[in-house]
Parts: structure tokens; sequence; C-alpha cells
């Protein structure tokens, strides 16, 4: 065989190599952009195909995703809220769509203590390039900003794809249904606060605050309502609140909001009204608990309901 022959040989099996794996690579990337496989795919595809009726748009965390039944606050809502979704993305979901929803009216936005207090993840830069085309908060562009493969990795591509249990219905318009309940455990909910206290950093509060403003301002100014709150907690995550300084920031901002936007900030860390059977975990609500929150958040969207009006409401859900 000549030397020629053999660079053949060489190139035909490195080209046999790239096909076999980039092909199953292609496959996959096509799969994790489809809305029923990913939580941003399917966020993205309900507010892309509802652009035109949507009159309330839920922004937030999970703590939005989980808590907000969209349904129940109004026939024409959608709920974009997303695991650990910082104040920057729901700012940046607000300019790119606001202008193309001719009927938005409400925009709600949980003030959840989490965020108030951190900054968008490179893995979260990724996947809002990748599903939303939003440009990375850092401005830094990577292969990882355009493919979902790379973003999850390889493997984790694999598991989300065969996992059925991690794939998304559109019935419920962005909600997440959560059936099983919180036990109560105080270890629990120091775990919770603890792996919370882990990413918060003191110096991100401006930073993550000044976007809440920008919200309210953007709102404002192309007169949609915006309806900022404090989601509820477990019991025994608001004893861990006690004292907590940086949970003072949080409750300080919202008398902010208050005083400088004319906002009423609704408060509904009550747990008179969600005990802990409401939870899925410490920070978390199950369904009992979105169909209460849900509730009073229709009454203040659909009737306008002060605070005071609504501790006068009283809501027990299907089957209670």
């Amino acid at each position: 065989m000549t030397e020629f022959d053999e660079m053949k040989l060489f190139l035909k099996q490195a080209s046999l190599f790239l096909a076999l794996f980039l092909i199953p690579c292609g496959v996959m990337e096509v799969l994790l952009r489809q809305p029923a496989m990913d939580s941003y795919a399917a966020k993205h595809y309900l507010l892309e195909t509802h652009t035109h009726d949507t009159e309330v748009l839920i922004l937030g965390s999970s703590l939005s995703w989980a808590g907000l039944i969209s349904e129940r606050i109004h026939p024409k809502s959608i709920n974009v809220g997303n695991y650990e979704q910082s104040f920057y993305y729901d700012l940046q979901i607000l300019r790119k769509y606001a202008p193309r929803m001719p009927r938005l009216k409400v925009v709600i936005l949980p003030l959840s203590y989490g965020s108030c207090f951190t900054r968008p993840s490179p893995r979260q830069e990724h996947l809002y390039s990748i599903y939303w085309d939003i440009e990375p908060y850092s401005g830094n562009f990577s292969f990882d900003n355009y493919s979902a493969v790379i973003a999850f990795g390889f493997w984790n591509s694999l598991k989300k794809i065969w996992r059925r249990e991690e794939r998304f219905s559109l019935a419920n318009r962005g909600w997440g249904s959560i059936l099983e309940a919180y036990d109560g455990s105080e270890a629990t909910a120091r775990r919770r606060f603890n792996y919370l206290k882990g990413f918060m950093g003191a110096n991100h509060y401006e930073e993550a605050t000044g976007y809440v403003e920008e919200i309210v301002r953007t709102c404002l100014e192309k007169g949609i309502r915006p309806i900022v709150f404090l989601p509820p907690y477990a019991p025994q995550f608001n004893a861990l609140l006690e004292g907590d300084p940086q949970w003072a920031q949080v409750l300080a901002f919202a008398e902010k909001l208050e005083r400088e936007f004319g906002l009423e900030v609704y408060d509904f860390n009550d747990n008179e009204r969600f005990p802990t059977h409401f939870f899925r975990d410490p920070d978390h609500l199950n369904i009992l608990g979105a169909e209460v929150l849900s509730h009073l958040m229709h009454l203040v969207v659909a009737k306008n309901m002060t605070a005071a009006e609504l501790k006068q409401v009283r809501y027990q859900p299907p089957g209670q």
C-alpha cells in the first residue's frame, strides 16, 4: 500500500468516525429543542405562539413555575418562570416580547429571597442564548451558547431525552404541577436555606434589585400593570428567615418599590393561609398551595383587590 493509499484510508476512517459521532449529536440537538423535551424550549414555544393574545405574563424563578397556575389566574396568561431564573433574564424576556404583545396588560413577578442576591450563572447564559436567543449576561460567546448538547453535556443530554418524567406538557400554559407534600423536616429546611446561601452574594443585591426596578419601570412606561409579590415559604423556612439580614433587605426593598413607584407589593408569606402541607419543599408550593396562591392572584388581577381586602378572603383548594 502506497503512502497515498494509507492517507486515503485514514481520511475514510476519520470521516466515518466523525459521521458516527456527529449524526447522533445532531439528532440529540434537534430533540432537545422540542417544546415537550425541556422547560426552556417549552416556555419559549408557549410565548412565541401566544404573543398575539397573552394578557398576563408571569415571570420569575421556579417559585412562579410551581406556585402560579396560569389558567386559574387568567385564561390568557402564560407562565415563563423557570429554574433559578434571575431577574436579569426576566427583564430581557420582557424587553424582547412586550413590544410584540399588543394585548399584554399585566406582568407578575415574585420578589423571592434567593433571586434578590444572585447573578445569572454560566449555565443560564448558555441556555437562554440557545433557547431564547438572548445575549449572554457576561457578553462572552462560546460553543455552549449555540448547542444544547454541549451546554448540557453529552450524557446529560441523553438522560434528558430518555427520561420521560422530565418531559414537559404545554397544556398548563407553563405551570408545573407538583403533587407531593413537604414533611415539615427542619433539617430539610436548613439544607435548603444553606443551599440558597451558598450562591447568594451580598454584593449582587443592588444589581439584582436594579433589574426589578427596571422591570417595573418598563411596565409602567408601556401602560402594563406590574404586580410584585412576596411568595409564601413553609413555616420551617420562615423560622430561619427571622433575624436574617438579607431577608430584612428584601423586605426593605419591597417598601422601596411601594414608596418610589406607588405599587402595593403583596405579601403572601402567611403560614395561616399556607401551612406546611401546602408545600412540596421548604420554599416551593405543591398543587394545594398553588391553588390558593393562584386564586388570590386572580382576585388581584381581575378585581384589583388590595392586600387588606385579600385578608378577608377565605378559600380552600378543591378536596380540602
